[in-house]
């Protein structure tokens, strides 16, 4: 039996990792870290991954499509925009399905780093590959995000990404699903030139990633001292980002 954990690259995808592999000592050969890569990660994530890999001692296998997400939306000729995540449907999810098509569905299990907190996801993630054994340890040890991090920062003694310690999550990056003027208005202020590529890719597209306001009108104002970063006040991912 394969014990694959879909591994974000998240505080919690690593303690869920560490989870399976105390269930099963001395079989550590059976299990897997699959990555879903999107080619649009923080450089600090990868240096993350990297250690908590060395921690666990498990190997990782990283699969993509080899599209990032400027390239998808730009194919798709749309942003996601909330709740319509097509980014992570097809840079993680597809990917994923068409990974475990060439497994034998009956020598896997699937583990995935949901918590408490998202209960909904895991019941819809649970229905979607119905094929499949699939477990959520995090949810069954009643381990929260917030613990998961502590764990990896105190006890491993790992640095939590810059995306995790920004935001509280481990997505693209930046996340063209994020609708929240404060956070695009704190990509401004650390990474300026990241800013510039999406309101670039919005002139391209004659679109706006965020409803209603393009981001040249959010750095104008910003400049002007009309909109304040926030850095407490992102608002949550809208989209329901696979693990």
């Amino acid at each position: 039996m394969k014990h694959l954990i879909i591994f974000s690259g998240s505080p919690a995808s690593a303690v869920c990792a560490q989870l399976v592999k105390n269930s099963f000592d001395g079989l550590a050969e059976d299990i897997l870290l699959v990555h879903c890569h999107t080619y649009t990660e923080h450089i600090d994530d990868l240096r993350f991954k990297r250690k908590v890999i060395g921690y666990l001692d498990l190997p990782m296998e990283m699969v993509a499509e080899g599209r990032d997400i400027w390239d998808l939306c730009s194919d798709e000729q749309r942003f996601p925009q909330g709740k319509e995540n097509f980014c992570s449907q097809i840079l993680k999810e597809n990917i994923l399905n068409n990974y475990l098509k060439r497994l034998d569905k009956q020598e896997i299990i699937l583990y995935y780093s949901f918590t408490g907190t998202e209960q909904i996801q895991a019941l819809k993630t649970q229905t979607r590959m119905k094929e499949y054994k699939v477990f959520f340890p995090l949810i069954d040890k009643n381990i929260s995000k917030e613990r998961c991090a502590e764990i990896v920062a105190n006890e491993w003694k790992i640095n939590l990404p810059w995306t995790y310690t920004m935001f509280k999550e481990t997505t693209c990056f930046p996340c063209l699903n994020r609708i929240s003027v404060d956070y695009w208005a704190t990509i401004f202020k650390h990474y300026p030139d990241l800013f510039d590529m999406a309101m670039l890719k919005e002139r391209e597209m004659k679109q706006t990633i965020i409803p209603n306001i393009s981001l040249e009108t959010i750095k104008k104002s910003i400049r002007k001292g009309k909109v304040l970063v926030d850095e407490n006040h992102q608002n949550n991912l809208p989209c329901e980002c696979e693990k």
